[in-house]
């Protein structure tokens, strides 16, 4: 669960990681209280398994992971934050999960690994190219020593929070 920074009424995204799905929640002042309803489906993509939510600066773009097959989903919401279009949905590896935003946002670097699960740890990491949606490199020095990596974190100087 990860709020829509600045969203008025607030509006939290909700992965369903088995349920293959992506939710809201938004904030009724009125009832006090959240209207949920599903927005999207990764079963329409032939995607499974979102994990971890981000967004950009500007807060119109929404990055969600899916680890089988492993793709970073990126949605518009700058229409409306309840209802994201998906733009692309960039290739990375199985369990694709953490994902690390450069400052500037033009690179992503996406940790593909699920806590060591079978077919959902390719132990890679996809970096893309968030300006041209599209892949660049693989980092395999993990991979190729038979290690997955766990958690993934740029130094502050060059991190973009992404909406944590």
């Amino acid at each position: 669960i990860l709020f829509v920074p600045g969203a008025n009424p607030p509006v939290a995204y909700i992965t369903n990681m088995y349920g293959g799905t992506l939710w809201t929640a938004t904030w009724d002042p009125q009832k006090k209280d959240f209207d949920v309803a599903q927005v999207f489906d990764f079963g329409t993509v032939k995607s499974g398994v979102p994990l971890e939510i981000y967004f950009n600066g500007k807060a119109d773009r929404l990055y969600v992971t899916t680890a089988k097959p492993g793709h970073l989903n990126v949605f518009d919401i700058s229409k409306h934050p309840g209802k994201p279009e998906l733009l692309k949905s960039i290739p990375a590896a199985e369990g694709a999960h953490h994902v690390a935003v450069t400052k500037d946002e033009r690179f992503a670097f996406v940790q593909n690994a699920l806590l060591n699960l079978p077919g959902l740890s390719d132990g890679s990491i996809t970096v893309v190219d968030l300006v041209k949606g599209e892949v660049i490199g693989s980092v395999n020095t993990l991979k190729d020593q038979g290690f997955n990596p766990n958690s993934i974190v740029l130094l502050p100087q060059w991190n973009h929070p992404a909406g944590h």
